[in-house]
Order: structure tokens, then sequence, then C-alpha cells
């Protein structure tokens, strides 16, 4: 039986006792205050029985709704250590790749000076080497004739004396 069909129970009881409508034998007279004190009395130990099985189921309510904020809580705090640990390994790799982007700055910012350096040896060799050519070039000019060619040319002169094969013939 609940509390609450015990209570009304007992308020019903209560109300056929005042009305004098209750079944069980005895006078139809006014109550005698043995038995009002009776009645009080079981109503007053039926309520406190009540109360404490309300107080007791409260406690157990808040006792698993406390076990469970506290299992919650653990997992709160379970997820911040390791968000915190995530955010701590992220803002590591993020100062490493920093880093990493810095010097690869300062080496793209010297390839100009690094090309320069390199091609400085081939930019004071060129008018050497432009030299050089001009004047090979000019002795590779044939100098001016002063008029005193023989009179066959010279491939023909060349071909004398060799044999199909190419090898002199002498």
């Amino acid at each position: 039986m609940t509390e609450h069909e015990t209570l009304t129970e007992h308020v019903d009881y209560e109300t056929h006792i005042a009305s004098g409508d209750f079944g069980h034998s005895g006078s139809l007279a006014d109550p005698t205050p043995q038995s009002v004190a009776e009645q009080l009395n079981s109503l007053l130990l039926s309520a406190d029985g009540a109360a404490r099985r309300i107080v007791q189921e409260a406690e157990a309510r808040a006792r698993d709704q406390l076990a469970e904020a506290d299992q919650r809580i653990r997992w709160m705090e379970a997820e911040a250590a390791r968000l915190s640990s995530w955010s701590q390994q992220t803002e590591q790799m993020l100062h490493a790749l920093s880093s990493a982007v810095g010097e690869f700055r300062r080496d793209v910012e010297t390839v100009p000076q690094r090309i320069s350096e390199a091609l400085n040896p081939l930019a004071s060799h060129v008018p050497v080497l432009v030299r050089q050519m001009e004047e090979l070039m000019g002795a590779l000019t044939p100098p001016a004739s002063n008029g005193n060619a023989p009179a066959h040319p010279v491939e023909t002169g060349w071909n004398e004396g060799w044999d199909q094969s190419g090898n002199g013939g002498h």
C-alpha cells in the first residue's frame, strides 16, 4: 500500500468516525476520548511511517542524483583534461610550424642573393670569354690576299696524290 493510499484510508476512516458511520460494533454515541486518542495515535503513526518513507525515497533519489552528478563531473573533468592536452599538443605543433615557416621564409629571402653570388664568377669571366672569342674569330678570318694566288684552285692540288680510300698514294 502506498503512502497516499494509507493517508487516504485514514482520512476516510476519520471521516466515518466523525460522522458515526464506521463499520465496527460499538455504540453510535459520540466517540470516547480514548477512542479518539487511539485513532489519532494510529493516524500519527501512519503519517510518521509515510513521512519516513517519503524522506527515505527522497534521500535515495538525492543519492542517485548526486552519484549521477558526480559521474558527470568526473566525465567533464576527464574531457577538460583531454581537451587541455589536445590544446597543448596543438599549440606545440603550431609553434613548431611557425618556426619552420620562419626558417623557410629566411631561406627564400636569401635565394636571390645566393643566385647572384653563384653567377658573379660567371659574370666576371664573360668579358674575358667575349674578348677571347673575338680574338679567335679574328684569327680564323683568312688574311687578305696579296694578289699572288696560284693558277689552280686549292681543292685540285689537295686531291692530287690521294687515292679513293683517303690515304695519300705516294
